[in-house]
């Protein structure tokens, strides 16, 4: 069974409110959606083009090749927002606080994680905090596996 979920990207700008959503089609559980994140900004880490990016574009490219390419990953897309898909599990919010260079992903990373499966009621918030502390909670698929 797939775990659907909805990555949104967030500005780090007070005066841009804009986001980019993308939905993965599988593995979005916590230790799944952790692993997808950790991926884009190892991609990201890895290429310079990308680096010329805003940050929440930067990032959500990074997604998006990061995961498509190949099977093993794959399965995500951009879409218009989360409200747009019925059948999600979980749902993420990542916002970088400054720019890459100034700090280290796992404190720079907020990351908010939504329970969404509508067969258990209201969407709720199940974890709100920084990158590393998400990990700790959770972990990601390489440390279980």
């Amino acid at each position: 069974m797939s775990t659907r979920a909805v990555y949104t990207f967030k500005t780090n700008s007070e005066w841009d409110r804009s986001e980019v959503h993308i939905y993965k089609h599988h593995d979005g559980y916590p230790k799944g959606g952790l692993t997808w994140i950790k991926e884009a900004y190892l991609y990201y880490r890895n290429n310079e083009a990308i680096k010329h990016l805003q940050l929440r574009d930067a990032l959500s490219t990074s997604f998006l090749l990061s995961l498509n390419k190949g099977e093993q990953y794959g399965g995500c897309e951009i879409t218009e927002h989360h409200k747009a898909h019925g059948d999600l599990e979980y749902r993420y919010e990542i916002k970088a606080k400054r720019e890459f260079k100034e700090m280290p992903i796992a404190t720079n990373l907020n990351v908010v994680i939504y329970s969404t499966a509508s067969w258990e009621g209201e969407e709720k918030i199940i974890f709100k905090g920084n990158f590393a502390e998400a990990v700790a909670e959770f972990k990601t698929l390489e440390e279980v596996a």
